[in-house]
Parts: structure tokens; C-alpha cells; sequence
């Protein structure tokens, strides 16, 4: 730097009078001082403007740079830049006046430190070279706070990136629609809702994923969130993979007419499960009504039984009227087990492992829906091993296994039209196991679901029709019993289940007795038949009258409790369900003050199944014939001790 040319001497302000000017230069025009208009510009700047020499000085600064760095603009004057700028930006700084005392003009952010409240405030800085009659003599910098306006960017990027945390890690779908229908966003629980990419979405109309009778449901309700309303509805609609699945959908309008957000919830696991409790209930409801009417049906059943009985022991019975005694016989047989299967199926009980006849069980599921087959045009085949042993397994939860795939096989095979169709049910003996195989000639199941079919939930189905969780629920009941069950298609069309159950050799059941040592020949009986059914207690006068026994009847348990405290009886046959007196609390009343009597109870029931009757005749030690009964049930249970006299 030359003599002649010297910078402005240190500590003078910005707005300092101007020097006279220098000899050559145009005059300024008259009442116009261009210095002084331009220190008057300069200082009411809102920008911070400051001057600095070739030492990096500070040569001048306006109020507005006094103001940023915290300090009066007398004070500033001559202090070093570096001592205003933040320690980790000194270098950065550095460099960018290294460029501009190069001659470069210079645009950066920068961060400065304001001393007053020590606070570091970040800044644009726009800085060029400054000359003096055309020699640079040091920088020229505008220093632009957004300090705020950074720290509103950030917050709103934070607020704008937790948004979108939010709305990806939801649970739920969310998505937005424009105000034609079109997708607008998409989460990623969207996506696995809909099995559609987020690409694929975007710009589509959503009104081709609704089934034809849901899309009007769908539409009115967009237009009345377009309209500004909130509200909730359920649909269905078509994944990608062309699943019908069941949606619950809250929707709201940030922006009226313009966009639509939807909260979609996929339900249909939880309808699959409401149903599922929903038929719990219902089987429950079926239970305890069946209960209840079982002793009701089983008794008049048990007095046509035993009337048929009687007159096909007449031997002068005419051989037509035989044909027709011997039809009531067998259809009150046939009645009795359809009542005992019924409710053997549709009563909660506790898992019991007995020795179990597996054609057995077969035959009594198929009596249960032998109605709907034949209605049906359903053959039924029986290809059973005669000599297939008994099992230790559980019929009450064998036969719901059963129940549940001969009812899918009748719904398959009502599903092909114009064709034949025949149930076919297999059993054999397979080394240590037993298999069971059930057929039929529906149009099988597709090699894809072949997998999935024993997934809780899934099915094939219309909405309404299943529940998708009995196939399920049976391959847990065969797993309880260490067994095996699987799908595949038959070679000739159709589904076949195939059940392996380990063969598991019976064990002492412990049940009641079942009778005491049988009567002598001649030897005759003091009997008395308690029994609220009046056709029940004819039956049995007449025909242990006619095997030489002295029998009284009553259809009171009050009654009964009189003369047996006044008589002698060499048996008691007992109803064990009575309107003024149970079987029950008249067998413990004796117990408790006749024991000799107690020990001559025979017990008659329509309903083993109830477990608290169960229990309680496991534990009287006292033998049980079930109603409707054979007549002829009764010669060995009846006691052999004589009337006492």
C-alpha cells in the first residue's frame, strides 16, 4: 500500500463526515453530499455491514452489525473479525476473506458470536474486496441474520420428520386421496394392507379395489368427507392377490374439497373372531338347551322303546304287526342316538382320553348330518376295518374333528353341479397307527392353499358362510391326541383328509359299576320303579312283573321316601332327574339314614353327558342304565339279595 493512498485511520465510524475530494473528481451536484447520503444508507440497513482492512481489521461497522455482535459500534473498531466468529467456523472464514482480498466476491453461511448474551447466531454473508481509488484496501461484508428463520426450518423439519415417522410405523393404513379419488400418500402398513407397492398406488382411483356392492357404500361416504364431515365405516375390498379382506375406515378433510385422510384398519381377523365367539355362544346356547330337553326326549323315547320291546316279546304277535313294532323299535333307537350325538357334540366337557371304537365315532358323526346328505344326493361309503382295534383318544373331540371335515366336504361337493357325488370315509390300520381318510368328489383345493388351509382364519368361504378356524381347531385336537392330519387331492378329482392317530392300547377306565352278580333263576324281587314318566313306569311293571318280580311304581321322590321308610325293597330303580325330589338327593338322603336301601339303587339317566351327573354316579358306586333302554338291561344289575323279612 502506497503513501499516497492510505486507509481511513482506525476508529473512524462508517457515518463519519466525508474528507474533501480529491482533486480531479467530478463535482458532486449542488446541496448533494453522495458520502454522507451513502454512511446515511449504510446505516439503516437492516443487513449488519462491516468494513474490514488488509489485516482483517475492523475498520467500520452500522449499528445493525453493532446490534448482531453484541457490542458498541465504537468498541468494534479494530478488533480482529476472527474474535466475533464462532471457533468451529474461524477456518472456514479464513479462507472465504483469503478469496476475497484475492478479489473474489464471496456467498456463505457462517456462524458469529454475539457477546452480550453469548449466543451464536448463524448468518449469510455476502462480502466483496474494497477499494480506495481503485486499490483494495481490505473486505466489505453483509452479514443477514436468520438466525429464527433456521431455527423455524429446523423445527418444522423435526415436526415434518416425525410426522412421517409416525405415519410409517403405524400399525394402521393411512392414506391420503385427492378430490377425484387418487391416492395421494401412502404408509407402509398401506402397503402390507393392500399388497400393492407404494409406486402402484400413487395416482390410482380407488374405487376398482371395492366389490360392486360396496362401491356405492364407498363413494357416498367420500363425498361426504370431501363435504368436511368425519366419520366411520366398514367395507371389504381386493388385495393385490385378490383376497377379500374386511376394513374399518375413519376419514377427515385437512383440506375441505381438495384431500381426503382415511385411518383403514384391516378387521377381518377380528370379524373372523367376533364370529367365531359369536358361534362359541351358540354352540353353548345349544348345549345347555339340549341339556335340558334331553331328559325330556329321552324319557317318552325310552317309553315307545320299551312298549316295542314288549309287544315284539308277545309270541303270539301277528307277523305284519311285528314289521310295525319292530320299525318303532329301531327308529326310538335311531331318534335316542341322533339326541345323544347331538349332545355329546355341542357340550363343553373336559378332555378325556377313554378307549374309543374310531368307526364308532365315524358312524355317529355321520347320523348327525345323515339328513343333509341324503337331501344332498351325497352317497355315503363306509370303507372300515372290521378289526380295527380300540384306541385311548377323546370321541367328543374326534367327532368334532369329523363333523367339521364332513361338513366342508358336503359344502365342496354342493359347489359342482350336473354330477354325482359320493362321501367316501377310510379307516385301516397303518403299524402303530390308525388312519382315517375322508373323501369326496368336490373340485378339490387348489396346489397354492394346499399349505394355508390350517392357517387360524383362513378361508375359502363367502363372507358369512365360515369362520376359517375349524380346520384350524382340528389340527389341534389331532395334535392333542399326537396325531397327524394333512390335505391333498385325490388322483380322481376331490379333497382328501387324511387323519394318523397313534394306536395307544386301552387302559382300566374306572367307570361306575356296572352291575352286581345276577339274580338266581326263580328268585323273586320286591321292586320299586320311581320315575316321574308314566309310560316309562307301565314298561318296566310290565315287564319285571312278567319276570316274575313283585313291582310298585310312584312318580314321586317325596313318595318314594315314604315307603321306603315303611317298606322293604330288594331294588330301587331310580330316575335320577325328578321335579320334587332328584335321584341325586334321594340316593344321599338314604345313604345318610338307609344305607341298606342305598345299596340297592339302580340308577336310570337320559343324560350321561352332563359331567357333574357323571361325577356323581362315578363316585355312588352304584350301577346306570341310560334311557331309552333295553328292557332286558335290567335282569343283571337287579340284586340277588332277597327281600328282607
Amino acid at each position: 500500500m502506497s503513501k499516497a493512498r492510505r486507509p481511513p485511520p482506525p476508529g473512524r465510524d462508517i457515518r463519519s463526515p466525508p474528507s474533501p475530494a480529491s482533486p480531479g473528481a467530478p463535482p458532486p451536484e449542488a446541496g448533494l453530499d453522495l458520502q454522507q447520503a451513502a454512511a446515511d444508507i449504510v446505516a439503516a440497513l437492516p443487513d449488519a455491514v462491516i468494513v474490514t482492512g488488509a489485516d482483517r481489521r475492523v475498520l467500520a461497522v452500522n449499528q445493525a452489525a453493532a446490534d448482531l455482535l453484541g457490542c458498541q459500534a465504537a468498541d468494534l473498531v479494530g478488533q480482529p473479525t476472527a474474535d466475533h466468529v464462532a471457533s468451529a467456523e474461524r477456518g472456514h472464514v479464513a479462507s472465504r476473506e483469503d478469496k476475497v482480498l484475492a478479489g473474489e466476491t464471496q456467498r456463505y453461511d457462517t456462524r458469529v458470536l454475539n457477546r452480550q448474551t453469548g449466543e451464536e447466531r448463524d448468518v449469510a454473508v455476502s462480502s466483496g474486496p474494497f477499494r480506495v481509488r481503485g486499490e483494495l484496501i481490505g473486505t466489505l461484508a453483509t452479514l443477514r441474520d436468520f438466525t429464527d428463520q433456521k431455527r423455524a426450518h429446523d423445527t418444522l423439519a423435526r415436526s415434518e420428520a416425525r410426522y412421517r415417522n409416525l405415519v410409517e410405523s403405524a400399525s394402521d393404513a393411512i392414506v391420503t386421496f385427492d378430490a377425484n379419488g387418487r391416492f395421494t400418500t401412502v404408509n407402509h402398513a398401506a402397503e402390507i394392507v393392500s399388497g400393492y407397492r407404494r409406486e402402484e398406488l400413487v395416482g390410482q382411483w380407488f374405487a376398482p379395489m371395492l366389490p360392486d356392492d360396496e362401491l356405492p357404500k364407498g363413494l357416498a361416504h367420500f363425498q361426504q368427507a370431501l363435504a368436511g364431515e368425519t366419520g366411520l365405516f366398514e367395507t371389504t375390498f381386493y388385495r393385490k392377490d385378490g383376497e377379500t379382506r374386511t376394513i374399518s375406515v375413519t376419514y377427515s378433510t385437512p383440506q375441505r374439497d381438495e384431500e381426503v385422510l382415511c385411518l383403514i384398519r384391516d378387521v377381518t381377523d377380528q370379524k373372523m373372531l367376533q364370529e367365531q365367539l359369536i358361534q362359541s355362544e351358540k354352540m353353548s346356547a345349544i348345549g345347555q338347551l339340549v341339556s335340558g330337553v334331553a331328559h325330556e326326549l329321552n324319557n317318552p323315547l325310552a317309553g315307545i322303546s320299551a312298549f316295542a320291546q314288549l309287544l315284539l316279546a308277545e309270541k303270539r304277535f301277528p307277523p305284519d304287526q311285528r314289521t310295525a313294532a319292530e320299525t318303532i323299535y329301531s327308529e326310538s333307537r335311531r331318534a335316542s342316538r341322533i339326541v345323544q350325538n347331538l349332545l355329546t357334540f355341542a357340550r363343553q366337557h373336559k378332555a378325556e382320553k377313554v378307549p374309543t371304537a374310531i368307526n364308532q365315532v365315524l358312524d355317529d358323526t355321520l347320523e348327525l348330518r345323515g339328513y343333509e346328505l341324503s337331501v344332498r344326493g351325497i352317497d355315503v361309503r363306509r370303507a372300515y376295518d372290521d378289526q380295527l382295534p380300540e384306541t385311548m383318544a377323546d370321541a367328543h373331540q374326534l367327532q368334532q374333528v369329523f363333523l367339521n371335515l364332513i361338513t366342508n366336504a358336503e359344502q365342496a361337493m354342493e359347489r359342482v353341479e350336473g354330477r354325482h357325488h359320493c362321501l367316501t370315509v377310510h379307516t385301516k390300520r397303518a403299524g402303530d397307527s390308525i388312519r382315517i381318510e375322508i373323501e369326496d368328489t368336490g373340485p378339490g383345493i387348489p396346489v397354492n392353499l394346499l399349505e394355508r388351509i390350517f392357517n387360524p382364519f383362513f378361508t375359502t368361504k363367502p363372507t358369512g358362510s365360515g369362520t376359517g378356524l375349524g380346520l384350524s381347531i382340528s389340527l389341534g385336537l389331532v395334535r392333542e391326541h399326537e396325531g397327524r392330519i394333512w390335505a391333498e387331492n385325490a388322483p380322481q378329482g376331490g379333497a382328501r383328509f387324511v387323519i394318523e392317530l397313534p394306536l395307544i392300547m386301552p387302559r382300566g377306565s374306572g367307570e361306575f359299576t356296572a352291575a352286581t352278580s345276577a339274580p338266581q333263576a326263580g328268585d323273586s324281587l320286591h321292586v320299586l320303579v320311581v320315575d316321574d314318566e308314566a309310560s316309562v313306569r307301565v314298561a318296566l311293571q310290565r315287564y319285571l312283573s312278567g319276570r316274575g318280580h313283585q313291582v310298585e311304581t310312584t312318580h314321586s321322590g317325596q313318595e318314594a321316601m315314604v315307603r321306603l321308610r315303611s317298606a322293604a325293597y330288594d331294588a330301587v330303580i331310580l330316575d335320577m332327574r325328578m321335579p320334587d325330589l332328584s335321584g341325586e338327593q334321594l340316593f344321599e338322603e338314604l345313604r345318610a339314614s338307609d344305607p341298606e336301601h342305598a345299596e340297592r339303587v339302580i340308577f336310570t339317566t337320559g343324560d350321561l353327558v352332563n359331567e357333574p351327573m357323571r361325577r356323581f354316579l362315578n363316585g355312588s358306586g352304584r350301577p346306570c342304565v341310560t334311557k331309552p333302554f333295553e328292557l332286558s338291561a335290567f335282569d343283571p344289575v337287579l340284586p340277588a339279595a332277597r327281600r328282607r323279612g
